[in-house]
């Protein structure tokens, strides 16, 4: 019986979107721009950032991404646009869906929780925790997920897969979690954070894949030796510039 009231659920819940789907065809550095009402906010490099929004709405911003949002929520549509990667905790309101817009998609809401992440020269991710979501590509295809998926989005396609939600929303609770990631993804992900430059010495290095869980210490030399204690590499540092070579 639990079992069948939770598939109910969820296909109420795709129902709903479905629906709302087919009726509906930004420091903290913080600067408003008066002429249209819009508040643009930005979390500094190497913090992460809450921001309240004006109906209830909480989104947490990672490193250096930037929110604009409207002074007060008017019209049928709450509508925000993001850059870079944040996690939205949406309040509810059923006569108002909530969209995310990014360069590469727009993600609609009624109420929910989910974690959006658009970077230049990355796959677009919309990953949903708990609720339903409707996720619009640049090529006006939409798909409408359920807790424990992910809408991936580049250049030549876009496709669902199944997650596990916690390795893309743990930078919000101060941890990296990578789950067989390549090095050179990880570098991205900590030099976003730590502000470096960093090179690869051999192509061995760039594609040596680790599985670690990771504080966000102050420091990144803590971070590059736990990571040198996880698998076969070495770093060396210069100034703000990190090379890494396979041993």
């Amino acid at each position: 019986k639990m079992y069948t009231r939770r598939l109910l659920y969820r296909a109420v819940g795709i129902a709903a979107m479905l629906a709302l789907v087919l009726g509906f065809s930004l420091s903290l550095l913080v600067s408003e721009e008066e002429e249209v009402g819009l508040v643009s906010f930005t979390a500094p490099v190497g913090q992460k950032a809450e921001v309240s929004l004006p109906d209830g709405t909480k989104v947490w911003l990672n490193s250096g991404t930037r929110l604009r949002y409207p002074v007060k929520f008017t019209g049928d549509v709450r509508f925000v646009e993001l850059s870079g990667e944040a996690y939205f905790d949406v309040k509810r309101d059923e006569a108002l869906p909530f969209v995310v817009k990014t360069s590469r998609s727009e993600v609609m809401v009624l109420g929910t929780e989910f974690c959006v992440k658009d970077y230049v020269n990355q796959v677009n991710q919309t990953t949903l925790v708990s609720g339903s979501v409707s996720v619009k590509d640049f090529r006006g295809q939409s798909y409408v997920i359920v807790p424990g998926q992910q809408v991936c989005i580049d250049q030549d396609s876009s496709r669902v897969l199944e997650v596990e939600t916690l390795y893309f929303t743990s930078w919000k609770d101060g941890y990296f979690m990578f789950d067989q990631a390549t090095l050179e993804r990880i570098m991205d992900e900590l030099a976003r954070w730590y502000n470096f430059d960093y090179f690869f010495a051999n192509a061995e290095a760039r594609n040596m894949m680790l599985t670690a869980r990771i504080k966000k210490y102050d420091n990144i030399d803590t971070v590059l030796d736990i990571l040198s204690r996880t698998g076969d590499i070495r770093f060396s540092r210069k100034g703000n510039t990190i090379t890494i070579v396979s041993r």
